[in-house]
């Protein structure tokens, strides 16, 4: 694992290598990455009143499949690398503040399907960059930039996930918008409130969350899997989630439940979508509304295997489904893992099966991070 000089030194690589993007000449010299290190690190150290922070997610795989469904051109089969994230994240204290940032420069998933475009490397997009400052006991502000809280598999942290991608639900809402929200813990439960941009950017009208949760025992909603579980942990979640700034019927109402018990976990989510929601994530047409779910039944060989299945139904014109299997090797938990993913699509025109191996390194937020 890199210390903190180092993760600074890659910070500061990326700084150079922005700099030198934009430069006439190139520039290359050691030495003056070695000075953008020493002063992001007097920087950070200077800026914050509490430790400092810093960490990073690699999750990059090798997807084949034969199947014309996946092909990346005429008389091609799909094999290829491809990286889901490449992430560096800061964390920092001023006082009772804290202040959280995270760039990316990749964001992959192969389904929707892949295409040649994606997977790869390429400008570093800030994602996270919010400020927390508490209110009250048990209540805090969310200030900035972040990801839509309204579905719990949305909100996963990428280095967590049981499978290689996320429920296609999840990435429904795995969108990053400027806003506020307003968190609150009271004993076992958990509320969310948030007005963020929405689809029509800095105009007047916001999109809407509001989520609440209950907790029973340690909950379950910190990551996917019974990695570490014991006993029985739940999270049972709903939601909703408005945005008159894309359409009148631009909503959504969800239901989640996370749960282990011992070495089993179980996770299932639905949501009841509007029909302009429902024409941009699942392509219905006509105005028809849809009511997608997902189920993952999981069980925990031991600490070091796990394996998993996959069900996800769009409702959608085309009547998509989706089942897969999934292989979990833990070299050290979710931090360090390998990942081997089955998966049969079809729908009532085509279908089509994808294999995927994938290497996990790292994690997106700071333990203790929403």
């Amino acid at each position: 694992m890199f210390d903190r000089h180092q993760l600074c030194r890659l910070a500061a690589l990326v700084l150079v290598a922005g700099a030198a993007r934009a430069a006439t000449d190139p520039v290359n010299d050691y030495a003056l990455l070695d000075s953008h290190s020493e002063n992001l690190q007097a920087a950070l150290a200077g800026a914050s009143t509490g430790p400092v922070n810093i960490g990073y997610l690699l999750r990059t795989s090798y997807a084949n499949s034969g199947d014309d469904l996946y092909a990346p051109g005429a008389g091609q089969d799909l094999g290829g690398f491809r990286t889901q994230d490449a992430s560096l994240w800061f964390q920092g204290k001023i006082g009772n503040y804290e202040v959280f940032l995270r760039t990316d420069a990749s964001d992959a998933t192969d389904w929707p399907l892949p295409s040649l475009a994606s997977g790869q490397i390429g400008g570093v997009n800030m994602r996270d960059a919010w400020a927390k400052a508490p209110i009250a006991e048990g209540v805090n502000l969310y200030f900035g930039n972040f990801r839509c809280p309204v579905v719990n598999s949305g909100m996963l942290d990428e280095g967590k996930l049981l499978m290689i991608d996320r429920t296609r639900i999840g990435q429904f809402f795995d969108v990053y918008q400027a806003g506020a929200a307003v968190v609150a813990d009271v004993q076992d439960f958990h509320f969310k409130l948030a007005a963020q941009n929405g689809g029509d950017g800095s105009a007047d009208e916001l999109g809407i969350v509001a989520r609440a949760e209950y907790k029973v025992g340690d909950g379950a909603k910190q990551r996917e899997g019974a990695l570490g579980a014991e006993g029985f942990d739940a999270t049972f979640g709903v939601g909703y989630f408005q945005d008159r700034g894309m359409g009148d019927e631009f909503d959504a109402y969800i239901a989640d439940a996370y749960a282990t018990l011992d070495q089993f976990s179980l996770h299932a989510e639905l949501v009841d979508m509007g029909g302009d929601l429902a024409a941009m994530t699942v392509g219905n047409t006509g105005g028809d509304s849809a009511t997608p779910y997902t189920a993952t039944l999981g069980y925990r060989i031991n600490d070091e295997f796990e394996v998993a299945v996959r069900y996800q139904d769009l409702d959608d014109t085309n009547d998509t489904t989706q089942i897969g299997g999934g292989f979990n090797y833990y070299v050290a938990g979710h931090s360090a893992k390998w990942q081997l993913n089955v998966s049969q699509f079809d729908n009532d025109a085509t279908d089509g099966l994808l294999i995927q191996v994938g290497l996990s390194l790292g994690q997106a937020f700071p333990n203790g991070a929403p």
